[in-house]
Formats: C-alpha cells, sequence, structure tokens
C-alpha cells in the first residue's frame, strides 16, 4: 500500500472525502464525481495522481433538473449512495438516495445529459459494465426493508430492462466485473452487514452463491485487476476495519493480503495503472477523511 497526497482541486476547494465515485476511462486516468454541501462537482484524475484537472461545480454551468431541465445540459442534483461506471469515454451516475435519475457525463464537452430514469428508486447499491451495457443493482434498505432491484441500461436504445434480483441483500456491497459475470460482496440487509456472495450470468439471467467473505462486512472499497475481486476496509459487526481480501473467482476461495494503512469504510475506488485506488471515505461515524491509498498486487 502507499499513501498519495490529498490533492487540493482549487484555491478554496480540497477533494470532497465523502459521497464519492470512481470510474476508470478509455485514456487510463479516472473520473471522480462527488457530492457535499455546497454542491456536486466532477474531476479528472491521473493514474499518477500527479495530475488533478479544474474540478467543475455542476450549478455553475448547468440548470436544475428539479426544475425545467435542458436536455443536452443537465445538472446532477445532490445525492448520495449513487453509482458511477464508464462506457466508451463517459461516466454514467445512477440513483442516489431516494432517487432513479440517470446522467451521462462526456468530459470531451464538459457537458452532462439526462438519460431513461430506473425502472425504481435505487441507492446503497452497485453497477458494472457488461460487454458495453449497464447492470445496476439497487438496495432499497429503510424504504423498503429487504427490497432490492436489479436492471440493464443498454445505452444504444437508452431503455432499461429489468433483471431477476439477488437471492440475498447486498446495500453497500463490494462488487465488480470478472469475465462477463457481475459480482457482489457482503454488504448489509434489514439484519446487519453480511458476508453473502452472488455472481450474476447474464446469459442465464441466474445469480449463484460463491463462498462467503471471510466475516461480515459493509462499506468496502473495492476492484477488479487481473480478473480477482479485491476487497478492502468497511464496517463489521465489531467495528472498522482495514483488512485486505482477494476473492479468486477459479478456484472459489477467499485470501487475505496486506491491510489497508487505515481503518475506513464508504471509500470510493478505482484502478489505474495496475494499482488499486482507495479515496476518502469515513474513519467514523460522521468522520469524513481525505486519505488517498493505492495497493499494488
Amino acid at each position: 500500500w502507499i499513501s498519495m497526497p490529498s490533492r487540493r482541486c482549487s484555491t478554496s476547494t480540497t477533494l470532497p472525502p465523502w459521497s464519492l465515485s470512481a470510474a476508470r476511462t478509455a485514456s487510463n486516468s479516472f473520473l471522480l464525481a462527488w457530492t457535499t454541501t455546497e454542491g456536486s462537482y466532477v474531476a479528472t484524475l491521473d493514474a499518477s495522481l500527479t495530475t488533478l484537472a479544474q474540478p467543475l461545480r455542476i450549478a455553475d454551468v448547468a440548470y436544475n433538473v428539479d426544475a425545467a431541465c435542458n436536455p443536452t445540459r443537465c445538472a446532477v442534483v445532490m445525492r448520495d449512495g449513487n453509482g458511477a461506471s464508464a462506457i466508451a469515454g463517459r461516466l454514467y451516475v445512477t440513483g442516489g438516495y431516494n432517487k432513479n435519475t440517470l446522467f451521462v457525463y462526456n468530459p470531451g464537452t464538459n457537458t452532462w445529459v439526462r438519460k431513461a430514469n430506473l425502472p425504481s428508486v435505487a441507492f446503497y447499491g452497485a453497477q458494472g459494465v457488461i460487454n458495453g451495457l449497464l447492470y445496476v443493482y439497487g438496495a432499497t434498505l429503510g424504504t423498503t426493508p429487504g427490497g432490492h432491484g436489479f436492471w440493464r441500461y443498454n445505452p444504444s436504445t437508452n431503455r432499461w430492462t429489468t433483471l431477476r434480483s439477488p437471492g440475498f441483500g447486498h446495500g453497500f456491497a463490494a462488487s465488480g466485473v470478472i469475465a462477463g459475470k457481475f459480482y457482489l460482496a457482503g454488504g448489509e440487509d434489514e439484519t446487519g452487514p453480511t458476508a453473502n456472495v452472488e455472481s450474476y450470468n447474464p446469459a442465464t439471467n441466474k445469480w449463484t452463491t460463491k463462498a462467503s467473505l471471510p466475516e461480515p462486512a459493509v462499506g468496502m472499497a473495492s476492484a477488479v485487476i487481473g480478473g480477482k475481486l479485491y476487497v478492502a476496509g468497511g464496517l463489521g459487526r465489531i467495528g472498522l476495519v482495514s483488512t485486505l481480501r482477494l476473492y479468486d473467482p477459479l478456484t472459489n476461495t477467499w485470501t487475505t493480503k496486506a491491510p489497508m494503512p487505515s481503518r475506513r469504510k464508504f471509500a470510493a475506488s478505482a484502478v489505474a495503472g495496475g494499482r488499486f485506488f482507495v479515496m476518502g471515505g469515513e474513519s467514523g461515524s460522521t468522520s469524513a477523511v481525505r486519505k488517498v491509498e493505492a495497493y499494488l498486487p
């Protein structure tokens, strides 16, 4: 693990440590989208973390989508618990607390476009990309205890398809796409943190139970490198952890790796330059952190 500097975004704004989402682009940099009490932002970061583009405060350049929305220049309204994924060089941001919206950010034109709404409110979930299609898992804990949904979005047709939901609740789960399958690990259901792991096969529209996490956890950072799922930190049944776990789908086993230097939950994560980046998060119930750490397998 390597501790990285917490870069300043501008003279007045530091990289916010909460409500972060990240997705890698084709140029091997990654896009960050985040929300603070001051507004919603997006920025780009290169693989070495040495260049942070000037962040765009969305409210300064776009319309408020809760009012009349310009279809080619929409702002992402303030949200948390949302997902973010990159498809063909664009950032797809879905859901958020009590929201079912989908926005797409084009870094080339610095504009947002609002797309077809999710079939249902989706938050505290996860998402991933398989063959150019966006798969979104939404956990609606607190609104519908134990309720959740799973959908597929086709960017070419701007249409959603409702898919079979997983067998367990996975709010704030770790996730990743490996060999064309979508994995959910841990998270929480109405009873609290769980260790359940499932994989989804788009070819059969079925979920398969996999080897459980060594211990229940929620709010982990996760990423896929070399066909394996890395799961770091989170909140277990006894408190915050810094554990790094590695899941190998070929052997269906978990292995413990070097722990993160710091314990935290709800951090953003991304892969760039072959490294697993963990950014921001919380070190307590409300204690946000700016730390950026990178793991080289």
